[in-house]
């Protein structure tokens, strides 16, 4: 109840009656109190919100209605500025009649007398807690916010650092996959040279055996950069071109897999020899990967049909197949890095989805252009591609490649590898060429043979046991004695930081497996200009 019998004692009734009313209208919470701070009236206000009697309230009764675990701070505060005479400001929780908590902003300035004394303090307490619940509710929704987000930016983190970790692992396991496969084929494409040396009528078997191993090196250096691969990162080797040869070895490359389903190949290159300025292997690998997609994707029994043909300033190329088609939502997008359609590139058929991405590239490397038809599922598909062929005269001329004679010059070469075969079957090459060849099998066995032998080149693979071939290089390099030495490195690692590294130990040329003899002994060769 509000005991209206308690006023607040001013220097009028006139004043008295004014400033009541004015705190009973007021929407705050308002009181007043003496010099001591007993507070000695309450506005109505305040009886309505607490539910309390002006006894209950007076003096320091206020206390009963605060957070005991405020109050503390809220009686420190305001016994300073009863010392001090300062302005009280703080916000705390004072409880309502039902019992609820809510938050004021609480203001108490002092009124002094003519002489600057403290003669009463007026408080007034403003309810803002619906403001400050929403405040409270902002920053906490910021604050969850924030943590959400750093959680998705350590996410993120995380999965940087397991996408990198993955993909050096990746890189590490394909550099180790390359120089396990290169190893093999050296020896094989060495072996392959040196029979043809000696029976130089060689059999049409082993003419498709060389073109098979030269093809699955080129497919060993493709498997090594897929990114260069997908971003058509890759240097092409072109020449003078017959549009036949290519279109007969890919012919040729693809027939054990079309006589495994008895599928049949209709042929034809039209009109009068097509020539091209192109890499004949990657044309042959364009070709090979839409004949294999047509064998693939057709029945048994089926046909598979090529065409070439000469238009304009191009050549024109077309396979075409009898098989499951292309849905044609699905056509623009055959040519996509890894795309794997549910029709006509289905992954239950096998393939990484990278072939007709490579087919593309390719091609665009050369200047042209593939694409793909198809009238529906079941009904067979066509793929194509156009290159710029070379006109008449230009097609006429004959290139002069000056090429040294792989018998000039005999030299002292030390060759060091751990694989047995290659090191044998090269040295077996090189010496048929009047070359003196030294063989060892491992890194300090190597430094110790060219500080006997001083040689006037050395062929060092880098996988070696003991030390490899770029510490081998480094201690030749700081051995003065050896200082003319030419120092190639053959080897099975053939990514770019491999080279890099090779470079940085001394290595005068780089070379990587299978390579071609005729590739090496002119390097070889080469290297008596400089001694």
């Amino acid at each position: 109840m509000v005991d209206d019998s308690k006023k607040a004692p001013f220097d009028s009734d006139q004043e008295r009656t004014a400033l009541q009313a004015l705190f009973d209208v007021m929407p705050q919470l308002g009181w007043t109190a003496k010099a001591n701070g007993d507070i000695d009236y309450y506005n109505r206000g305040w009886y309505d919100y607490t539910g309390k009697t002006f006894e209950e309230l007076s003096g320091w009764g206020w206390k009963d209605v605060h957070d005991p675990a405020v109050l503390p701070a809220v009686m420190e505060r305001w016994n300073e500025s009863l010392a001090t005479g300062t302005l009280f400001e703080m916000q705390f929780p004072l409880r309502r009649h039902d019992g609820e908590m809510r938050w004021f902003l609480t203001r108490i300035s002092p009124m002094r007398d003519e002489q600057g004394d403290i003669v009463r303090w007026i408080g007034i307490n403003t309810d803002i807690h619906d403001e400050k619940m929403a405040t409270e509710q902002a920053r906490a929704l910021r604050t969850d916010q924030a943590a959400r987000a750093e959680q998705e930016r350590s996410k993120l983190e995380e999965a940087r650092r397991a996408a990198e970790a993955a993909n050096r692992a990746k890189d590490e396991f394909l550099a180790m996959l390359g120089h396990e496969l290169r190893n093999p084929l050296a020896p094989m494409l060495t072996a392959i040279e040196l029979q043809r040396e000696k029976e130089p009528d060689i059999t049409r078997e082993r003419a498709i055996i060389e073109r098979q191993v030269r093809h699955l090196k080129r497919m060993v250096d493709d498997l090594l950069d897929v990114s260069r691969i997908a971003q058509g990162k890759i240097e092409l080797r072109t020449k003078r071109v017959l549009l036949s040869s290519v279109v007969e070895s890919a012919c040729e490359m693809v027939q054990p897999v079309l006589e495994a389903k008895k599928q049949a190949l209709d042929a034809r290159v039209d009109g009068p020899a097509i020539w091209l300025r192109a890499d004949e292997t990657r044309l042959v690998q364009v070709l090979t990967n839409l004949l294999t997609n047509a064998s693939k994707y057709s029945p048994e029994g089926a046909t598979v049909k090529v065409r070439a043909s000469a238009e304009s300033d191009s050549a024109k190329v077309t396979v075409g197949d009898e098989g499951i088609g292309i849905d044609p939502t699905l056509l623009p997008r055959v040519f996509d890095l890894f795309h794997q359609g549910t029709q006509g590139i289905a992954r239950s058929r096998g393939g990484l989805g990278l072939g007709l991405a490579i087919v593309k590239s390719l091609v665009e490397l050369h200047g042209g252009s593939a694409w793909a038809t198809s009238e529906g599922a079941g009904k067979g598909s066509t793929f194509g591609f156009r290159v710029p062929r070379l006109s008449s005269t230009a097609a006429r001329r004959t290139s002069v490649v000056d090429v040294a004679s792989p018998y000039s010059a005999p030299l002292s070469v030390l060759l060091v590898d751990d694989n047995k075969d290659a090191v044998e079957l090269l040295g077996m090459a090189l010496a048929a060429r009047g070359h003196q060849v030294a063989v060892e099998y491992d890194g300090l066995a190597g430094v110790a043979r060219a500080e006997k032998d001083v040689p006037q080149v050395a062929i060092l693979d880098i996988g070696l046991p003991g030390i490899d071939g770029n510490e081998m290089a480094r201690r030749i390099r700081a051995n003065g004695d050896l200082a003319g030495m030419v120092l190639i490195a053959l080897t099975g690692y053939g990514q770019a930081e491999d080279r890099a590294r090779a470079e940085a130990a001394g290595f005068d040329h780089f070379l990587v497996k299978p390579v071609e003899l005729e590739n090496l002994t002119a390097l070889v060769s080469a290297a008596a200009a400089r001694l």
